[in-house]
């Protein structure tokens, strides 16, 4: 919510509502009041993404998103982010090692 507050200098009411939509983009509307620690790591990178969703960028760079994740949960994170660019028109710089 900070990110649509600040990014897009909305209201809280709207900020609350961009915050719920990317979090519900990212498949984690139902984890929406669950603390970040008690997440697994998947689940909290999913949640950075949100956060970027959040300000509305035209371009972002996910620097190692698959690091730690097993393989199931990197098949989950592709799907949510070709999700994205399905759904959002933003470019998307994706470096891994």
């Amino acid at each position: 919510m900070v990110a649509a507050i600040y990014g897009r200098r909305l209201r809280k009411k709207e900020a609350k509502k961009m915050a719920l939509e990317s979090l519900e983009l990212v498949e984690l509307a139902g984890k929406r009041h669950v603390v970040t620690a008690h997440m697994t790591l998947s689940d909290g990178r999913l949640l950075e993404v949100a956060r970027v969703l959040a300000s509305t960028p035209s371009v972002t760079l996910f620097d190692e998103r698959m690091a730690g994740i097993n393989p199931p949960e990197t098949i989950k994170m592709l799907q949510v982010v070709n999700k994205v660019r399905g759904e959002r028109s933003v470019a998307i710089l994706w470096v891994e090692h």
